[in-house]
């Protein structure tokens, strides 16, 4: 990663349901737990961000191809190089995203090959 690369996307927008969006300089930050707390802050969420598992808040980002991925996945160096946006996720979006893709899922065609075929016979 060269120094253009961060240059690139040095503000990006930060989004929460029912908050005006918020821009943040990633230069300011040097790893996720410096992120994260100053996203906690913002947006009066001390101490929910920081186990999102036990508290169901999720933070999620979406990359310079358009892909939505789980903030603290990627190694940060690649993070800063990509990240277009992110967004707060409250536990009831987390669970009605979660619903979704289940539903997506129930009412996929299942495609049958002529092997699969057979052994239903």
């Amino acid at each position: 990663m060269t120094g253009v690369d961060i240059m690139e996307f040095i503000s990006f927008q930060v989004y929460k349901l029912g908050m005006p969006a918020r821009s943040l300089d990633i230069r300011n930050f040097h790893n996720y737990v410096e992120l994260c707390n100053e996203l906690a802050r913002m947006f009066n969420l001390e101490g929910l961000l920081d186990e999102t598992v036990k508290s169901g808040w999720q933070l999620v980002f979406v990359d310079n191809e358009h892909d939505t991925l789980v903030v603290g996945d990627d190694p940060w160096e690649e993070f800063v190089s990509c990240v277009q946006s992110i967004r707060i996720l409250s536990p009831s979006e987390v669970s009605q995203i979660a619903q979704d893709e289940l539903a997506i899922l129930d009412t996929a065609p299942i495609q049958l090959t002529a092997a699969n075929s057979e052994e239903i016979q």
